[in-house]
């Protein structure tokens, strides 16, 4: 109904709660335990794959300076 360019499954809802959750600057061990992990080592592993701010911030500047063209 959605037609949503990817399946919507709860890996997806997993994923995006915890980047979320990141962003929103919310306790990892908060993080930990709503995603079940054993370890706030294993979160903050996760969590590390999930930081595209930097890359973000890049695509801003250079979508900014392209139209300044």
């Amino acid at each position: 109904m959605l037609q949503l360019p990817i399946p919507l499954t709860m890996y997806v809802a997993h994923y995006s709660w915890a980047s979320i959750a990141k962003q929103k600057q919310i306790p990892i061990s908060i993080i930990s335990n709503a995603l079940g992990h054993d370890s706030e080592k294993i979160t903050l592993i996760y969590l590390s794959t999930l930081d595209t701010s930097v890359v973000d911030n890049a695509n801003s500047e250079i979508l900014a300076a392209l139209g300044e063209w």
